[in-house]
């Protein structure tokens, strides 16, 4: 049986810990948006609701 999923830093964590919690949790525009995979493109959308979605889409030969 397993228990819940930790949710948040690590219980007694040291201020390194801290520190690279905080980091994680900053927003995109932040951080900084990572590279996507090799062979793989980003696609941004907005739902009809206005909620920005992001989707990894394999790079074809005809999209280069």
């Amino acid at each position: 049986m397993l228990g819940p999923a930790q949710q948040g830093p690590p219980p007694y964590a040291t201020a390194a810990e801290m520190e690279e919690y905080r980091a994680s949790m900053a927003p995109v525009e932040i951080r900084g948006e990572p590279e996507a995979p090799s062979g793989y493109r980003f696609n941004h959308y907005t739902d009809g609701r206005g909620v920005v979605h992001r989707a990894v889409i394999r790079v074809e030969d005809d999209d280069v």
